[in-house]
């Protein structure tokens, strides 16, 4: 996908698209139910979606660059809202299996 740009631009495109849904649909659900998080981001891996659990992993990650950035004084919670982490081929299929149909 990297060497054909045509293509790597689209699922940019898609990727940004997709990760402003979920959190819209994230910050809706919190709104809705008048319960935390308020926000469209998520804190830590918490989640009390049924069949969401692989979206959330890794998120508690508050290791950048090789340092724990808690160590230098700032909240976990905030270190993890802060930055997206990478997702193996294999996580990413886990996610996405149940909205891809075989055909």
């Amino acid at each position: 996908m990297i060497s054909n740009k045509a293509i790597l631009t689209v699922a940019l495109q898609i990727h940004s698209v997709e990760a402003r849904h979920a959190s819209e649909v994230r910050r809706l659900r919190g709104n809705l139910t008048n319960a935390p998080p308020h926000q469209g981001w998520i804190t830590l891996n918490e989640t009390d979606i049924p069949g969401t659990v692989a979206s959330y992993a890794g998120e508690e990650n508050v290791v950048q660059g090789g340092m724990d950035v808690t160590k230098i004084g700032f909240v976990a919670e905030d270190v993890a809202e802060a930055f997206d982490e990478p997702l193996t081929k294999d996580a990413v299929l886990k996610i996405a299996s149940p909205f891809i149909a075989a055909v």
